[in-house]
């Protein structure tokens, strides 16, 4: 190991240098970035140590993480907790041996190395590249898909505090870091499919994907059952969402007030030795407040109105250029749907003599401000689905492609469009009932799975196998309540992703020819009348759907991408 680097180690546990010894190394680290993640990855290491001899926790694993005490010492310290939290991506906070006594050349060490750090982990936000017609879907430059955590949503009339940087788009992309406003709203969406709105003046720190930390502002989060376990901490307390939805309001001095709108939390002080020295579970319509100096947890009286309004978003059209259908005709669909009208429960085709799709559950047809027309997917209706009567033939060569557009209305697990091989088929190959031959789905974070989350997936089968298959995911995150533009096609031995009329990703495909009838399924995993368990229903809108029996050209693709431009979302 580089001397210098151990020498950095020691100063991190409370070794006494040389103040010339000092000055050489803080030196080195501002020149040197290898050195600077060298160094960040070992104290990281060592805060997961720590984490790792605790017992396994519900949720105050809090009292080994967290280490915010309500002690007077404790401020004494936050310069090492500063730097813990920020690197440590859990909320690590406290390290693994005795603290030491900082004095001297190790106090400027540590605050010195903890501007380095902050330097290196906050977020750098520009406007990147992008297609044209998507100048809101922004993503932060130097923020990768494998780095992000949560998505600007919205902003409203938000100021900015200094120490935030420069100020943020709608749809810029956001790694760990400070986000702090002055004034105003701002909502963003994790990864994992949390929605968490601020009401300014509010400062937070991006911890991790399920983990917020509150130094004072209003919060309101809306967490799904797939990210139960959602955590937003404040100096000496915490609240753990047990779902679904609860607001949280902190004080500059540390006391807060929270209330659970849907579902259930719990919230608990914190002692001086990072236990809990208190735990309340909070019911539907109950408010409690916190007070970590006192160590008490009492109830409040109701007060609705003083915690952050839930956003309010109205989902933007899609306006289409007056040629759009027409091309999409010239390029010779198999079938295509508009999503105009309902006529007799169905979807017409736009192809003469070809099947309508016909409605199962709730979804509706809503125009856009320009006249067309979108299937609207509601919340909390996992039996919607769109289907055809028959099967479809699925043939790999000469290819098949299928085109459309969406609008998610939030990051969560959901099937757009499917074909699924009939149940003789899966059973004369041992495979289970959900196998897809091809699968069009959108990801979000989930603890057990190694699927990139919020990115669009196309999945190919073959030879049916449930353990095996080809993926490819977009290398841009979908943004909710944005329209996207997705091309999913096979090419003979190969796949294609295409976003936004840019090619995504493409891989070869093992296996020999496949000639299949599948049963086609939109906006559920399968098209059986019964929704299972799991069913990746899909929630917001859908347009503009067709379906080859080739691929089509990448010039095919950008001009349909180009005769649309996708509105802004509105209040």
């Amino acid at each position: 190991m580089d001397q210098d680097l151990i020498d950095l180690l020691s100063a991190w546990r409370g070794a006494e240098l040389a103040t010339s010894r000092v000055e050489e190394l803080l030196s080195r680290l501002r020149q040197d970035e290898e050195l600077l993640r060298s160094f960040v990855h070992e104290i990281r290491m060592l805060g997961m140590l720590k984490a790792v001899q605790t017992v396994e926790p519900r949720w105050l694993s809090l009292q080994e993480e967290l280490g915010w005490g309500t002690d007077e010492g404790r401020f004494d310290d936050d310069h090492e907790d500063e730097i813990m939290r920020r690197v440590g991506g859990s909320g690590f906070s406290r390290s693994p041996w005795p603290r030491p006594r900082w004095t001297g050349a190790a106090v400027l060490t540590a605050l010195l190395l903890a501007l380095a750090i902050f330097r290196w982990t906050n977020w750098r936000v520009e406007t990147a590249d992008h297609p044209p017609g998507l100048s809101s879907t922004l993503q932060s430059k130097g923020v990768g898909a494998d780095d992000a955590l949560a998505i600007v949503l919205k902003l409203d009339e938000v100021q900015w505090e200094a120490m935030s940087g420069p100020g943020l788009n709608e749809g810029a992309v956001l790694s760990s870091g400070r986000f702090s406003i002055r004034s105003g709203h701002a909502v963003l969406s994790f990864l994992n499919g949390v929605t968490l709105t601020l009401e300014g003046p509010a400062d937070i720190d991006l911890v991790s994907i399920d983990r917020v930390y509150c130094r004072r502002g209003k919060l309101r989060a809306r967490v799904p059952e797939s990210a139960k376990g959602f955590v937003v901490v404040s100096a000496g307390s915490a609240v753990i969402d047990l779902g679904t939805e609860f607001a949280l309001n902190v004080e500059a001095d540390g006391k807060s007030k929270v209330r659970v709108f849907e579902g259930e939390a719990e919230a608990g002080v914190i002692g001086p030795k990072g236990y809990p020295r208190r735990i309340q579970r909070i019911e539907k319509s109950k408010e409690f407040e916190l007070d970590p100096g006192a160590g008490r947890i009492a109830e409040a009286v109701s007060d609705v109105e003083g915690f952050a309004t839930p956003p309010k978003l109205m989902a933007p059209g899609l306006r289409l250029d007056p040629t759009y259908p027409s091309a999409v005709l010239r390029s010779k669909p198999k079938s295509y749907w508009r999503f105009q009208a309902l006529v007799d429960g169905g979807v017409p085709n736009e192809v003469v003599g070809e099947r309508p799709l016909v409605v199962h559950g709730p979804i509706t047809v809503s125009g856009g401000s320009q006249g067309d027309g979108c299937a609207v997917f509601k919340a909390g209706q996992p039996e919607q689905f769109l289907s055809t009567v028959g099967l479809w033939r699925f043939d790999s060569e000469p290819g098949c492609a299928v085109e459309l557009w969406f609008m998610a209305d939030q990051i969560r697990h959901a099937s757009l469009f499917g074909l699924r091989p009939t149940t003789e088929d899966l059973a004369q190959a041992s495979q289970h009932r959900y196998v897809h031959a091809l699968l069009l789905e959108l990801t979000a974070y989930e603890r057990y799975s190694l699927n990139k989350p919020a990115s669009i997936r196309f999945l190919r089968r073959w030879p049916l196998n449930d353990n095996v298959g080809t993926d490819l995911f977009s290398d841009k995150l979908y943004i909710p309540w944005r329209w996207h533009h997705v091309v999913a096609q096979t090419n003979g031995a190969s796949m294609d992703l295409y976003v936004d009329g840019v090619k995504s990703h493409s891989a070869p495909v093992e296996g020999g020819p496949s000639n299949l009838l599948c049963e086609l399924a939109v906006g559920r995993l399968t098209s059986e009348p019964s929704a299972p368990k799991g069913s990746r229903s899909f929630v917001g809108r859908l347009d503009e759907l067709a379906v080859y029996d080739r691929p089509l050209t990448s010039q095919e693709i950008r001009l349909h991408y180009e005769l649309a431009k996708p509105e802004l979302p509105a209040e």
